[in-house]
């Protein structure tokens, strides 16, 4: 049996190469795992451990490789949409938004990011919360700690979540109005690679949507019998 899956997962694997950047990694919804602004931002205010002094500086190490990291992001994106690899209007728009959240802008905020505080932003709140937490540090060290993640967030978060914004900004202009697998280069051929990949059937898509109709049929088919039998007119 696992050999098998494994089979399995590796023959979608090169089922799906030619799609491999047909995915956008930021999307409308602010789940982990979902959106690569989300998890990262997920990492700093829940995931990343911070109990112990070892763990300040990994966080603080985390933190400023934070630009390096949306750099590299921006970077893929720019490839996507390049060609032809878009988000929908409503996903930008849903991105900005949450973007402009987490480095704690309003709409009639400027956008000068030298003038974004870094208390400001999601990850100061998340982290005085859980620095109050911390046990073993003297005030001086906590001092210290709000000093050297204030930098962290100035130097590496704002920039980077700000160049995000930009792009995502600039990426909304060009967005197609609706978007899913057929706004994409060979967008039949990567829904039907999906539609595999997320069910395991061999079935076109128009065979999934034919035994979709049908089960429906057969449940109301069988619903309406059973009124019938408890003696409800057949409208």
């Amino acid at each position: 049996l696992s050999y098998d899956v494994y089979k399995w997962i590796l023959d979608d694997r090169l089922r799906g190469e030619p799609y491999a950047f047909h995915g956008y990694p930021i999307t409308s919804l602010a789940l982990e795992g979902w959106s690569a602004d989300v998890t990262l931002v997920t990492l700093f205010t829940t995931n990343q451990p911070l109990e112990s002094k070892a763990d300040l500086g990994d966080y603080l190490s985390r933190l400023r490789q934070v630009r390096g990291k949306v750099a590299g992001l921006i970077e893929t994106l720019r490839w996507r949409e390049q060609h032809g690899i878009r988000p929908s209007r409503f996903t930008a728009d849903a991105a900005v938004e949450r973007l402009r959240g987490y480095l704690g802008l309003s709409d009639t905020a400027p956008s000068d990011r030298k003038k974004i505080p870094a208390e400001g932003t999601v990850l100061w709140g998340s982290f005085e919360e859980r620095l109050a937490k911390m046990k073993d540090l003297s005030e001086r060290e906590r001092n210290q700690a709000r000093a050297d993640v204030r930098a962290a967030i100035a130097e590496s978060f704002i920039p980077a979540y700000y160049d995000l914004l930009r792009h995502m900004e600039e990426a909304r202009e060009t967005a197609p109005e609706v978007g899913g697998a057929t706004s994409l280069p060979d967008g039949a051929g990567y829904y039907a690679y999906m539609l595999r990949n997320q069910t395991t059937l061999d079935l076109t898509p128009d065979e999934v949507r034919a035994l979709g109709f049908a089960e429906v049929k057969s449940a109301q088919d069988a619903i309406r019998a059973e009124y019938l039998e408890l003696g409800y007119p057949s409208d």
